[in-house]
């Protein structure tokens, strides 16, 4: 039998193009799909994205507010020991009371004090007593009389025997004893980071932040004024001494800690902590936390 051609084709051989034809389809099939999944991997990466930093962003905004409501409870404590004094018969069995109540709430502080402005003329009487009380409730331990920070013509300092001043902020009661001996009747007025706070916080009529002290973990003390007379109650008469303060010593990690221990964090996070007070020329690193809600708030501490 004779092969038929039309043209030059042979009918019984495929044409080129359509074998050509066949493979083609295919892979254009194949290229279109994984440039249409590589479209779907990039928006579903930019979306998880975006719900990420939306999701940092709205914590973000959070936490500066919780923070200042755990602030808010240091100026309550602070505020609780300042009214222990306002019947002017403020006795270290009292104090110690009212330390008790404060350490039940969960707040993490060094220790909390009440300071009264003593002048020169009571010197002498308010260091009779804390003789006293030292050798009846600690006889072991040495009381060296009001200590604060003295200079030397260098301009080195050290903390030694308080000299002669026309006034002293002693801080006369201070509870945990245990730990903080040396703190009892230390002026805080001859430390220029605690004298600032104090005469901020008499100036404003209201609770003051120190500037951050110390080398190896940054501490704090927040000064509280008391109630003024213009936020006093009628039921509340404060007869305690005029422009006496009070105050809570604290690391600021504890801080941290305290907040960590009460806020829901379901994730591991590195909290760093940042004083931008307005006017500032520089903004001063407070302190850092690492909290894992799996292995326990606060497990780590960077200052």
């Amino acid at each position: 039998a004779e092969m038929v051609s039309l043209g030059g084709v042979s009918l019984d051989d495929p044409p080129a193009h359509n074998s050509r034809t066949r493979w083609r389809i295919p892979f254009m099939i194949v290229v279109i799909g994984i440039a249409v999944s590589a479209s779907f991997i990039t928006l579903g990466f930019t979306s998880e994205d975006h719900d990420q930093e939306s999701e940092f962003l709205s914590k973000a905004a959070v936490y500066p507010t919780f923070f200042q409501d755990i602030l808010d409870d240091y100026q309550v404590a602070a505020l609780w020991a300042h009214q222990a004094a306002r019947h002017g018969d403020l006795s270290r069995e009292r104090f110690r009371d009212v330390y008790d109540h404060i350490s039940v709430t969960g707040l993490q502080f060094q220790s909390i004090e009440y300071l009264p402005r003593v002048t020169h003329d009571r010197r002498e009487a308010y260091e009779a007593d804390s003789r006293e009380y030292f050798a009846k409730s600690h006889p072991n331990q040495e009381y060296k009389g009001f200590t604060g920070l003295e200079y030397t013509p260098d301009g080195r300092h050290s903390v030694s025997r308080r000299s002669e001043q026309e006034f002293y902020y002693v801080q006369h009661f201070v509870e945990p004893f245990e730990g903080n001996e040396r703190a009892i009747d230390y002026d805080a007025y001859s430390s220029s980071t605690r004298r600032s706070a104090i005469e901020q916080a008499l100036t404003t009529g209201k609770a003051a932040l120190s500037a951050r002290f110390g080398h190896s973990k940054y501490q704090i003390v927040l000064i509280h004024p008391g109630l003024q007379s213009s936020n006093r109650t009628a039921n509340i008469i404060d007869h305690s001494p005029p422009r006496c303060v009070s105050k809570i010593h604290f690391h600021f990690a504890e801080f941290l800690r305290t907040a960590a221990h009460v806020q829901t964090i379901s994730q591991h996070l590195h909290l760093y902590v940042y004083d931008s007070t307005p006017g500032e020329s520089d903004t001063t690193f407070l302190g850092a936390i690492a909290i894992d809600q799996c292995h326990g708030h606060g497990d780590k501490d960077y200052e």
